[in-house]
């Protein structure tokens, strides 16, 4: 039937088609940005409108006491400003804690208000069952048939067969639409190419009620599409896909060249740090960082001059939605469209939105690909695979991760889980859960070395902070899964992608 609307649609010239049956269940989680421009956004989807309470990413082990504020634009005004342009690219410990204790107090406030004021998940689930169950019964299907027409395990004969039974129940009879497809489709072979606009006019004229029909078509597709997403109301559909759209439609990602930024003086970098690595004389490391800082430190300042405006235009822009996401869900639960209980979480989202564009300072500051570090490659996954970083617990120790550490790993093409266990891997089974039971709880008994350790000469410093990232004498910094002090050495476990790497930082 989609094919015979396209079909006649076409014959018309009329070049928008509307979807009856394509809709996805869940929406994506994180509206956060889009790196590939302006990608246009579907039609809401029952959890763009019933929302989960976005993840924060800012972390800092150890205990943090959560702001009083009680309202979103209170929440808002305590989170910190970004860092400066000279603290991205060089950041200093004690205002780093600052800063993350200041987003930390506010993500865990945004927390406990969503448990005060927002439905359980209990509540959550039973309104999306009724929704469920409320369109297939409009759609004159069963749950289960909605749930097989959007699930993309489901083959396309049994879509086709659920797409035939919605459009026998809610369309009904198109014959005639059905017998002028089959003409234009003979006419346009005939022809060896497209109708022109006469001929098109033509058949219309042949087919008697044929434009009418088309009207009740269009008509019907336009609110079985309302059915299917949920919506009662198709203003409100338009005013929240292009709530979403905006928040889309932030600056892309920069990219950020360090050898344009460096020229020259990049093959100069990499060398001095290439000698780095195969030296343990301490005059010569101290000769090496001395003539290597003052670049790498400018280069940094260059990227961090891009970075900052790139995170304060994403954070401009998401605080500015914030009234009109508070209008728009109070809209929809007039409409009955979302339970009252959930009127406050997509503000409370943009909360976390804007701390998570804060954590970015320094978490996904962009890094060169040459640092004061020695690496060696230990284990590479295979193509889509990444680490479960959180839920593997980690490893106690460097020679524990090196040694036995159970890594849990994810397969994001296909969604298949494995295990690494004692240099094997297997999918992911009762006793692989087990074994990540119980390096979880080893961890939750772990004090990593949170520290600051200072060069032989006295002049370089090394900081693990309790967000969990290790800040160079340089700035650049590492996320260790397990980090140790060895002599005038700092040994850690980094997972980058699909590398997990030892890597050595000489002090």
């Amino acid at each position: 039937m989609k094919k015979l609307k396209q079909k006649v649609e076409n014959a018309v010239g009329i070049s928008e088609s509307t979807d009856i049956a394509e809709d996805q269940a869940q929406a994506d989680d994180n509206h956060d940005g889009n790196s590939n421009g302006n990608k246009p956004i579907q039609r809401p989807t029952p959890s763009d409108k019933l929302q989960k309470l976005r993840t924060a990413t800012a972390t800092w082990d150890e205990a943090v006491t959560p702001s009083k504020a009680s309202s979103i634009e209170a929440l808002l005004k305590e989170l910190p400003p970004l860092p400066s342009v000279d603290e991205m690219a060089n950041p200093n410990a004690a205002a780093r804690e600052t800063y993350y204790r200041k987003i930390v107090a506010v993500t865990t406030r945004v927390r406990e208000l969503d448990k005060q004021y927002t439905c359980s998940d209990e509540e959550m689930i039973a309104f999306r069952e009724n929704m469920y169950a409320s369109t297939a019964k409009k759609l004159g299907i069963t749950e289960a048939e909605l749930r097989a027409l959007e699930n993309d395990m489901t083959s396309e004969a049994e879509k086709e067969r659920i797409t035939q039974k919605i459009v026998s129940n809610t369309i009904g009879d198109m014959s005639s639409l059905e017998a002028m497809a089959v003409d234009i489709e003979k006419r346009e072979a005939a022809a060896g190419g497209e109708l022109s606009d006469q001929d098109r006019l033509a058949i219309l004229a042949e087919h008697g009620n044929a434009m009418e029909d088309l009207g009740a078509l269009m008509e019907k597709s336009s609110s079985l599409s309302s059915i299917q997403s949920g919506s009662g109301d198709a203003e409100l559909d338009q005013r929240l896909a292009e709530l979403m759209q905006k928040q889309m439609e932030g600056p892309p990602n920069p990219l950020i060249n360090y050898n344009k930024i460096l020229g020259k003086n990049a093959a100069v970098l990499k060398n001095l740090y290439a000698r780095l690595c195969n030296t343990d004389d301490p005059a010569e490391i101290e000769q090496i960082y001395t003539e290597a800082d003052e670049l790498a430190k400018r280069a940094r300042r260059e990227a961090a001059v891009t970075w900052r405006k790139y995170l304060a235009e994403q954070i401009e822009l998401n605080r500015g939605l914030y009234p009109q996401s508070m209008s728009l869900q109070a809209d929809l639960v007039k409409a009955g469209m979302i339970p009252a209980c959930a009127e406050k979480r997509a503000s409370l989202n943009i909360v976390t939105i804007c701390a998570n564009f804060l954590d970015q300072a320094y978490s996904e500051f962009p890094e060169p690909e040459f640092t004061p570090v020695c690496k060696e490659n230990i284990m590479k996954f295979p193509k889509n695979e990444r680490m479960m970083r959180a839920e593997s617990g980690y490893a106690t120790s460097v020679d524990g991760f090196l040694s036995g550490c159970v890594i849990w790993t994810i397969d994001e093409e296909n969604g298949t889980e494995y295990i690494y266990e004692n240099g094997k891997k297997r999918e992911m089974d009762a006793k692989g859960r087990q074994a990540i039971k119980q390096q979880q709880q080893k961890r939750e008994d772990y004090e990593p070395p949170y520290g600051t350790w200072t060069s032989q000469s006295g002049k370089w410093t090394a900081t693990y902070s309790r967000d969990g990232a290790l800040t160079l004498h340089d700035g650049s910094t590492f996320y260790p899964s397990a980090l140790k002090k060895e002599g005038n050495r700092l040994i850690w476990v980094e997972v980058s992608g699909e590398n997990v790497e030892k890597c050595i930082y000489k002090l």
